[in-house]
């Protein structure tokens, strides 16, 4: 098992016929497509990382990846803490035929010929899939100087009681028909 040590490059083929094995911490710095979705680049990613063959011939990835970053707060635009947590099960596949064939149990992982991939791309993109669309505070927490709560009704006309319904005309039409 490779501890701390990330390779720029990973021939899959290779490393899932011996079974390898990853495990470290990266700066989300180095994640320069993940920062457009965070508010810093403050916090690691946690990494665990196995290669092995499914069904004995699809290589895969398997592993957990976690960070604790900062999102903006859609509300009060300030920087909200969220853990990502996450699993990934991936086969890698050369074309689209390949991918349809794969277990459901595995999202595919598009490669070139040669089977060899950038892991901290392959880690950015999970996570970057992961990152909530929408974030915002509780709203005991938010800053939000607009203050919507639920008790704001004042914006809410009064509904009458009985309200005049305009079939009321066709009905007393009807019943003199009769």
């Amino acid at each position: 098992m490779l501890e701390g040590v990330l390779p720029k490059q990973a021939d899959l083929h290779k490393f899932a016929a011996q079974g390898k094995e990853i495990e470290g911490q990266l700066p989300i710095s180095k994640m320069s497509r993940l920062l457009l979705s965070l508010a810093d680049d403050s916090g690691t990613v946690t990494y665990s990382l196995k290669f092995e063959f499914e069904q004995g011939r699809i290589p895969t990835v398997r592993g957990r990846l976690h960070a604790n970053v900062q999102v903006t707060c859609q509300r009060c635009l300030k920087a909200k803490p969220q853990e990502l947590d996450l699993e990934i099960a991936l086969g890698v596949v050369r074309n689209n035929e390949q991918a349809q064939q794969l277990p459901r149990s595995l999202d595919p992982l598009m490669v070139a010929s040669d089977e060899t991939v950038v892991l901290l791309e392959v880690m950015e993109d999970e996570l970057i899939i992961s990152v909530p669309a929408t974030n915002y505070h509780t709203e005991t927490e938010c800053e939000s100087s607009v203050g919507f709560t639920s008790q704001d009704d004042d914006y809410i006309e009064e509904v009458p009681e009985e309200i005049d319904n305009p079939f009321k005309v066709l009905a007393s039409l009807k019943s003199k028909r009769d």
